[in-house]
């Protein structure tokens, strides 16, 4: 699950993954738009994580 939104001028995404036992919440914040390399770049990253 994940969501991107501005709040008082900064920009954020938020990314949450989880299964039965686990959940790992992963939040970026800056005061402007990522370029989308970068986002592309932290959702590779995050869409890697596997709960062992």
């Amino acid at each position: 699950m994940a969501c991107e939104f501005v709040k008082e001028d900064r920009f954020w995404m938020v990314y949450m993954i989880s299964n039965q036992k686990r959940m790992t919440l992963l939040t970026y914040n800056g005061d402007e738009m990522p370029p989308s390399y970068l986002v592309g770049e932290l959702t590779t990253v995050i869409s890697s994580i596997r709960f062992s």
